[in-house]
């Protein structure tokens, strides 16, 4: 995460003040140990990661009393497909955190590119499709960089997502439930 998009996101987080984040693609840790210092006492993330060496840096990184508010989760990514999006395939986590929800806040940033039977596999991040259910009306989802996914979040999930901000760095949408 940028440093512009670190501030940006810890201002958010210290004025929406959520209770439950779901942060997807911790990477390093950065994005989620300035989540964990904006957030109130009783607020908690859930991050998940695709690569164990990630969590393992993350770990070592963030400072023990900010972990206290984040609970790790490993899971590998996968390919999926939605009905509402016919012939196209996204990237997803295999082993969503449902059963943590409901989530006011999400940050989406991943997954990454992985390898799959010798091939890179590399699609529109698609966890939003399957998120919906666990997601406080009025949730925001703070989307950093993915130019294709915010894309397709606009184009099949704009009834129910309503963009609120797009930069050339992020996009900030909100989950109005009709």
């Amino acid at each position: 995460i940028s440093k512009g998009d670190a501030t940006e996101l810890y201002q958010r987080i210290r004025s929406l003040r959520p209770e439950r984040i779901l942060e997807l693609g911790s990477g390093s840790g950065c994005a989620t140990a300035v989540m964990a210092l904006a957030l109130p006492a009783e607020g908690r993330i859930v991050s998940l990661e695709q690569w164990e060496r990630c969590l393992v840096l993350s770990k070592r990184l963030i400072p023990s009393k900010l972990q206290e508010k984040i609970k790790f989760v490993f899971s590998p990514p996968a390919v999926f497909e939605d009905e509402r999006v016919p012939f196209m395939r996204f990237a997803d986590y295999r082993d969503l955190p449902l059963a943590d929800g409901p989530f006011d806040f999400v940050l989406v940033d991943g997954p990454g590119d992985w390898q799959e039977q010798g091939k890179i596999v590399k699609l529109p991040a698609g966890g939003l499709f399957r998120l919906l259910p666990v997601l406080t009306p009025g949730a925001t989802v703070f989307v950093d960089g993915r130019k294709t996914s915010v894309r397709y979040y606009k184009k099949f999930l704009g009834a129910e997502l309503k963009l609120t901000e797009e930069t050339l760095h992020h996009a900030v949408f909100r989950y109005l439930p009709q």
